[in-house]
């Protein structure tokens, strides 16, 4: 996958993003997205949900939407083109409705090339009114939600299994099979994942991969690309480059290359 394929854009006064994939064949393995809600718009091709045990292909003009910490995995139907607007949880709430609507349609305006049909633009706000609509809500085990919130937060330090397991009062295993029961995900896959976001949030203001690797938490190298290209489905180097800013007649209050915290 190039960077000419795949650009995100932010909104520079609200905590959300646009992605924008084009002729894409990655599939992303199960994975969540932390405090954030997000609305996908298929514009070619389709992809495959999978989203609380069930599958669904979405084509052409469909749009679909996930909740924030939903376990879900994306399959490419082979070939794809994808719009992907992600909205912290606390944006979402705090906007609603028409408000909400208006600042994405604002971020959609703002990005040069991309033209949606009306039916297109109806499918998309469609899937943000189900933001707050959606009853699913991440439920915390009391036990587990300190070691969770560490995960989260600082995820690049050493924890072992053992320790976050003495931490929410559980034996090993126990702990191992509530917090996958909860979070959809292993303590180590969901320590491995929000250090791959960390990483993403330290490249706004790191230009040394081998830094960030070190920052956020793994051991070298290698092992960051490694795990970055299996979160993300590009490379450090490709995600970067990505980063595109806006022209400056559209770019208005809107710039290319925002990845906000807890994504």
């Amino acid at each position: 996958m190039t960077a000419d394929r795949v650009q995100y854009f932010r909104d520079r006064t609200e905590p959300m993003e646009l992605i924008v994939c084009r002729d894409s064949g990655i599939s992303y393995p199960l994975h969540n997205h932390v405090s954030v809600f997000t609305a996908g718009l298929v514009l070619d091709g389709a992809v495959t949900l999978t989203l609380g045990g069930r599958s669904a292909t979405y084509g052409a003009g469909r749009a679909f939407v996930i909740p924030p910490y939903a376990p879900h995995t994306v399959q490419a139907a082979p070939v794809y083109t994808l719009l992907t607007l992600c909205v912290r949880k606390d944006a979402a709430h705090r906007l609603r409705g028409k408000a909400l609507r208006d600042r994405v349609l604002g971020l959609l305006d703002a990005v040069p090339g991309l033209r949606l049909t009306q039916a297109q633009t109806a499918e998309l706000a469609r899937s943000v009114g189900l933001m707050n609509a959606d009853p699913r809500l991440h439920f915390r085990e009391p036990r587990l939600a300190a070691v969770e919130r560490r995960l989260e937060v600082f995820p690049e330090r050493p924890l072992s299994v053992e320790k976050m397991a003495q931490a929410a009062y559980l034996s090993k295993y126990h702990f191992i099979r509530s917090f996958q029961r909860t979070v959809g995900l292993t303590p180590h896959q969901f320590q491995i994942q929000n250090r791959v976001r960390k990483a993403q949030r330290l490249m706004e203001h790191v230009e040394s991969t081998a830094e960030v690797a070190l920052a956020a938490g793994f051991c070298d190298q290698s092992h960051f690309i490694r795990h970055f290209e299996k979160c993300v489905g590009l490379t450090p180097a490709v995600y970067r480059a990505s980063r595109r800013p806006l022209a400056a007649e559209d770019a208005g209050q809107f710039s290319a290359g925002m990845n906000f915290a807890n994504r």
